[in-house]
């Protein structure tokens, strides 16, 4: 499509149910809003007279859409501002209200989610460490629900403050809508919304345990767990790199050792165990679909090559992040990705609004660095797949893949295809210099890339 500006950033796309997309880019005055057919084209145009900057800066938490007209939130952390544009191609005007009254002086914003057609914005009372849930409706009214971290025993509420709570911590949330990858998954910390919980987990590597936090929002019940993980041989001056992810009900757990990888997996409510499997380093994995793969996208020229056996994978996530992944086909079959992530080359500025450089280290349980300003900073609807695209740019990993049957996790034989994250992030590589542009989002059945072309002074949307 062909613009009157430059786009300087691209930061979010958002699909209506009737197929149409508004396209929020910024040039260096002003935010624009594109309002595209279900066939791409730009039907309507409108200007956000805003901070540009907004869209690189604040936490966009979730939108709603009906009709012509959408409604989007962010949260502005340098001013504490809930801001919610109101876009309405019909009569072709944009509103924006600066400061919506949910959260108190005595609360720092944590999270926000999308469940059950609502946008739930979690904060923290800084003197009790009450979680407050705000849920807001489509229709304008909110609801607030209080969460005593109190009315848990000492030990649970210690761990919940300590590495829970923290502001400073680096979150992931999981969106199940989206293919996962291990650059989102190595995450110490996570945020899941599903089956009316919030629920937030976290990596105990010192302990060997996942901690699991659950907040109920239909029974406005508060629980928390510790679930241990598979015991391997622990090294005093090396912790033994650890993660988990759920899925579908069950709880994967992985930990490395120097010579062995363990992973479990369990029933998510339960605890108990349905499947382990182990890697060694003297043997061969039995349960992996191709070559043990290398892949450093932050290279010049990316590099991708296989690795020679097991003992080279074990080193790999000994010294790094172990992480797992999982996807599942339409036939029930499960994807499994397990291996390393070995951090994250220094963003470009405008991709990330800071430019910073994170490396993660396994002698910690709580990851922090400068991936706080990663936009979106909320993995919320359509921006996720931008999240996960621009992560994928810039990381290293070392992995497997793997088939397992639905149920029995028996792993079966088939041919492990590019995924379209994996597409979009080669089609990149050759083609794109304006980072900063760049947004994916779903389309139909297939998803689009967008990007400025500097030269050519046009907006290129591509489909995968």
């Amino acid at each position: 499509m062909d613009l009157d500006f430059f786009a300087r950033t691209t930061t979010l796309a958002i699909e209506n149910k009737n197929g149409k997309t508004t396209l929020l880019t910024a040039d260096r005055n002003k935010i624009h809003c594109l309002h595209l057919n279900d066939s791409l084209k730009v039907i309507n145009k409108l200007l956000l007279l805003d901070d540009p900057d907004i869209l690189v800066k604040a936490k966009y938490m979730g939108s709603f859409c009906n009709g012509n007209s959408y409604s989007l939130f962010f949260y502005d952390d340098k001013k504490r501002d809930i801001i919610n544009y109101k876009i309405n191609y019909d009569s072709i005007s944009v509103s924006s209200i600066k400061r919506l009254d949910l959260i108190n002086d005595d609360e720092f914003y944590f999270d926000a989610t999308n469940l059950n057609d609502k946008i739930q914005i979690i904060t923290c009372n800084v003197n009790n460490s009450d979680i407050i849930i705000n849920e807001l409706n489509e229709d304008g009214s909110s609801s607030r629900k209080v969460f005593s971290a109190l009315s848990l025993d000492k030990a649970s509420f210690d761990i919940i403050v300590k590495y829970m709570l923290d502001r400073e911590n680096d979150y992931e949330q999981i969106n199940y809508k989206y293919d996962m990858n291990l650059n989102i998954t190595q995450a110490y910390n996570k945020l899941y919304a599903f089956d009316d919980q919030l629920i937030v987990t976290h990596e105990d590597l010192k302990n060997n345990k996942t901690d699991i936090l659950t907040l109920n929002l239909k029974s406005n019940q508060i629980s928390f767990r510790s679930v241990s993980k598979p015991n391997v041989k622990f090294y005093s001056t090396h912790l033994n790199p650890s993660n988990s992810l759920i899925f579908e009900d069950k709880l994967y757990q992985i930990v490395c050792g120097q010579t062995m990888i363990r992973l479990a997996v369990k029933d998510f409510y339960s605890g108990a165990t349905i499947k382990e499997f182990k890697i060694e380093e003297d043997e061969e994995i039995s349960f992996k679909n191709g070559p043990i793969l290398f892949e450093a996208v932050t290279s010049d020229p990316p590099i991708s090559r296989e690795l020679k056996d097991s003992k080279q994978l074990i080193k790999k996530i000994f010294n790094s992040t172990a992480a797992i992944s999982l996807t599942k086909s339409a036939d029930s079959i499960i994807l499994m990705k397990l291996g390393a992530f070995l951090g994250f080359k220094a963003y470009p500025r405008g991709v990330n609004g800071e430019g910073t450089i994170y490396n993660p280290s396994s002698e910690s349980a709580v990851i922090t660095g400068g991936l706080q300003t990663f936009p979106p900073a909320n993995n919320i609807a359509d921006s996720y797949s931008k999240h996960i695209f621009i992560k994928s740019i810039y990381s290293k990993l070392a992995f497997i893949n793997s088939f397992l049957q639905e149920n029995t996790y028996i792993p079966i034989k088939g041919e492990i295809y590019q995924s379209v994250n994996e597409k979009m992030v080669d089609y990149q590589n050759i083609i794109i210099t304006n980072k900063a542009s760049m947004v994916t989002f779903p389309h139909k059945n297939s998803y689009i890339l967008g990007y400025y072309d500097d030269d050519k002074k046009k907006y290129n949307l591509v489909e995968f």
